[in-house]
């Protein structure tokens, strides 16, 4: 049902007189329509977003010398409340959400004034859940 689904709005979608099967869709689809375009519900929708720092330490894999860094954070808080317009599967995926962290930077710079060579963080967590 779900391929046969997709299946059809694409076909619908992709006829010149959008405006004519645009009815038509809505009862197709768990998407909403703004305008002249389909848009699914965004997972950005279910969560509030911040930017966080948080402090780390790593060593410069050149010339060895150790400092602490601040690492930018996106955190990721999950609304209290599912959006208006939210389809059947789009309230599965809320009551899914769970609150979670993705790291920001990846490459820091030495601390050391005569090295100064751009590394990656060795850490390959980028996403944590908290």
């Amino acid at each position: 049902m779900g391929a046969s689904l997709a299946h059809t709005a694409a076909k619908l979608y992709s006829t010149r007189n959008f405006k004519k099967c645009s009815a038509e869709l809505t009862f197709l689809s768990p998407h909403f329509i703004f305008g002249s375009k389909i848009h699914a519900m965004d997972e950005r929708d279910y969560y509030t977003e911040r930017m966080e720092t948080k402090t780390a330490t790593y060593t410069c894999p050149k010339c060895r010398e150790s400092g602490e860094f601040e690492i930018r954070w996106l955190r990721r808080s999950r609304k209290k409340e599912l959006p208006r317009g939210a389809s059947q599967l789009d309230r599965a995926k809320f009551a899914k959400a769970r609150d979670y962290m993705v790291r920001v930077d990846d490459m820091i710079f030495c601390p050391n004034q005569r090295c100064r060579s751009r590394f990656e963080i060795p850490n390959s967590q980028t996403v944590v859940f908290v």
